[in-house]
């Protein structure tokens, strides 16, 4: 199993993928795999602002030469193109899984049929490693990811939210971005291998995509963590209660005060991990739900009151984005958005285990993970 970074979680997407994504959108042989990113400890200095080009006809993510990704008796397997046979099968199974292409499928006497008209995007959260353009596998990790689905017709959203630790396959790209087979790892860790723009990103949503049986992910966008001060002073300020002690860090962040975060304290709130609590990125994740509720709900009314908030955001945190979105989309949308009905998050359950190389790693319940598929991409036939 590969070594991953441990990092903790960007604050920055947090707010960004729920507050401006929610209320913005609306509508041969196989080369050797390349070394894996290295462990670094916390804490991790703050990335300096990705320069972001917005791509207005975003390129189509390349098929790995001659293979495909597609079950086998019940798990997820290679295969060259043309062959029957497996080149390499996973531990991640499938069966319980609707494909993408079934329009149609039934689970326990029941039928779903797949919706029409929704809207799916993948956020992230990446810790960037290097100030540089591009530097091979300084990227950063995707520490954040959450799946963000619109049902243009229900007028609803609802929200995947995926451990970075979810043990799947990922396509593995060497030094001038080749394709290699997948590998079997942590799913935050393909961000890493890529240019810390497009393709780290197309790696990312392809993961995810495998994860849930091919469904089809429309955009993406991406969030460096320097961007979390500018979103949270934005919103006007979060309102916590904290539930544990951030003193050490901050001395006006003792267990059980409740209080307005500002700049900083956003970040230390959403991000810091093991010298807060019991330390594990489970109980990390259930305080960055709580932040997320609160700063949506405030995001949401800054767009009610102002219809140029959306760009105002848009333009305060454009040095620290990357995204397929366009800037025009996103503000001709916003209004549309505003009102949708947000439903409860979905998190899949499973097994949490250290790893061999001492990491640890999440493996989803395929019956939960079918449920969450069901749940955002079919309804009752």
């Amino acid at each position: 199993m590969p070594r991953r970074i441990v990092l903790s979680l960007a604050v920055a997407i947090a707010a960004l993928l729920l507050g401006l994504v929610l209320a913005f959108l609306s509508r041969g042989s196989t080369p050797q795999p390349q070394p894996e990113p290295q462990p670094q400890e916390e804490p991790i200095p703050p990335a300096q602002p990705v320069e972001n080009p917005l791509p207005n006809e975003p390129e189509e993510p390349q098929n790995p030469a001659g293979y495909l990704l597609r079950d086998y008796e019940g798990r997820l397997a290679i295969f060259r193109e043309e062959s029957n046979t497996p080149e390499m099968i996973f531990d991640v199974y499938t069966r319980l899984l609707p494909q993408a292409d079934q329009e149609t499928v039934e689970v326990d006497g029941v039928t779903y049929r797949k919706r029409d008209d929704l809207t799916v995007i993948l956020a992230m959260g990446v810790d960037h490693e290097t100030q540089d353009e591009y530097e091979y596998r300084k990227a950063g990790q995707a520490d954040f990811l959450r799946l963000i689905v619109l049902d243009n017709k229900k007028k609803t959203v609802q929200q995947l939210q995926i451990d970075r630790d979810t043990i799947t396959p990922v396509t593995m790209l060497g030094v001038l971005g080749d394709r290699y087979e997948p590998v079997t790892q942590q799913i935050c860790l393909g961000y890493a291998f890529g240019d810390g723009r497009q393709s780290s990103c197309e790696v990312t949503v392809e993961a995810v995509e495998n994860l849930l049986g091919g469904q089809k992910i429309d955009q993406y966008l991406s969030m460096g963590l320097d961007g979390i001060s500018t979103l949270n002073d934005l919103a006007g300020g979060v309102t916590v209660t904290l539930e544990d002690d951030f003193s050490a860090i901050d001395p006006a962040m003792t267990k059980g005060t409740t209080l307005t975060l500002w700049g900083d304290q956003a970040e230390v709130y959403v991000r810091t991990r093991r010298s807060i609590g019991v330390g594990t990125n489970e109980a990390r994740m259930v305080r960055q739900e709580q932040y997320i509720r609160q700063i949506t709900g405030q995001l949401d009314e800054k767009v009610r009151q102002d219809q140029n908030f959306v760009l105002t955001a848009y333009d305060a945190l454009e040095p620290y984005l990357y995204t397929n979105i366009p800037r025009g989309q996103l503000a001709n949308e916003a209004w549309a958005a505003k009102d949708y009905e947000r439903l409860e998050t979905i998190k899949p359950e499973g097994t949490y285990q250290v790893g061999d190389d001492g990491f640890m790693e999440f493996y989803p319940d395929a019956a939960s993970l079918q449920q969450a598929v069901l749940q955002l991409f079919y309804e009752k036939a």
